[in-house]
């Protein structure tokens, strides 16, 4: 077993308890797509490290977040205080500041 296994194996399960897979098929994936990817993955990038980048979360979160931090900066709440409550550097407040054209 391949150190990927576990992460291939538990993907898959994942992908057949998804509430868009039909019941009917959720058993064959869950035992086939393990080695499917696995093959495909053998194909592209036989003998190659992979590393995947996986983002802590979806764009559809981020921007919620930016919103909240431009809405909370045009309050004039100080850069600090809004880092840390979105668990972001000072920084990553000013960058966010700066793409929606803000000044506080």
């Amino acid at each position: 077993m391949t150190a990927r296994k576990p992460l291939l194996a538990e993907i898959a399960d994942r992908a057949a308890s998804h509430p868009s897979i039909e019941a009917a098929v959720a058993a064959a994936v869950r035992a086939t797509l393990p080695r499917v990817i696995e093959m495909i993955l053998q194909e592209i990038a036989s003998g190659e490290t992979l590393r995947f980048y996986v983002p802590k979360q979806g764009a559809n979160a981020r921007k919620q977040r930016d919103e909240r931090i431009s809405a909370a900066i045009a309050e004039g709440e100080p850069l600090d205080s809004i880092a840390k409550r979105e668990a972001i550097t000072k920084r990553h407040v000013r960058n966010i500041r700066a793409r929606f054209g803000g000044t506080g």
